[in-house]
């Protein structure tokens, strides 16, 4: 995915059609190639029995995605493995497809070889080592996770669980919620529990405004000495909604809560 080379003979296609065409050719695949940096397949463990198939892409700004499978499982469906690289150090989250977070990945890749631990959500008491020193084949099955949304197809909720520690404890997570409001214009419903809880909407008659599958949205142009606004920015990728915060939202909801976050897509 680093180095992409395209040849085309140039009396195929003469004058201004020449230059239309490689100018849509050369946005396109420069997009591409500048998007995924780095793209990994393994086989491996997760602890000392469960054989793991793992296929992942990074991006250039550090956002990774991809799938796990478990091979000697009954169920072989690959999970989803989504995060960011952190001072070279890849942190996942693995997801069900009802948004569900299954456990939390660190992974060291070191001449090719991958290496880190395996935690249940909520809890540092379960931890297994993963091992992933197969290098193999992308398989033909695997399916980016970091392909644009168009804006068109955005789904009308997104949102993650991740469990309860305990019994009789509340599980945290978050939902979003969209409308259509015009062309490229959606209505949002947010609400988050993390600890505390961030809830909001877009205010009436300002709406989100898409720009292809992005957008930046600031509550309102009234702000307070801290700069609350819970401004934050998303990104809609096939299966999965990428937001961050663009002001320190914790002004505005205590706790760490945010409206940050991974949000697994749910429904159409």
């Amino acid at each position: 995915m680093r180095n992409c080379y395209l040849f085309y003979r140039f009396e195929e296609f003469p004058g201004r059609a020449l230059l239309g065409f490689f100018f849509l050719v050369f946005f396109f695949h420069s997009t591409r190639c500048q998007t995924i940096s780095q793209r990994y397949a393994w086989r491996g463990f997760v602890g000392k029995a469960a054989q793991v198939e793992v296929v992942l892409e990074v991006r250039t700004d550090g956002l990774a995605a991809g799938t796990v499978s478990y091979l000697n499982a009954s169920a072989k469906r690959p999970l989803m493995l989504i995060g960011k690289v952190n001072q070279g150090v890849i942190c996942l989250t693995e997801f069900l497809n009802d948004g569900t977070q299954k456990g939390n990945w660190v992974l060291h890749v070191k001449s090719g070889v991958a290496t880190g631990v395996w935690n249940a959500m909520r809890t540092d008491t379960r931890k297994l080592t993963i091992t992933l020193t197969k290098r193999v084949a992308v398989p033909a099955s695997f399916k980016s996770l970091l392909v644009p949304e168009s804006p068109d197809s955005i789904g009308r909720k997104y949102s993650y669980i991740t469990p309860a520690e305990k019994t009789g404890q509340d599980p945290f997570g978050g939902t979003f919620t969209f409308r259509g409001a015009g062309k490229n214009k959606i209505a949002f419903n947010c609400d988050v529990y993390m600890g505390n809880i961030a809830s909001g909407e877009s205010e009436k008659g300002r709406p989100v405004i898409l720009k292809g599958n992005k957008f930046t949205y600031i509550y309102s142009d009234e702000r307070d000495e801290c700069g609350c606004c819970y401004t934050f920015k998303g990104e809609f990728f096939k299966r999965f909604l990428y937001t961050r915060d663009v002001v320190n939202n914790d002004y505005c909801f205590g706790y760490g809560a945010s409206f940050a976050g991974i949000f697994i897509k749910i429904s159409q």
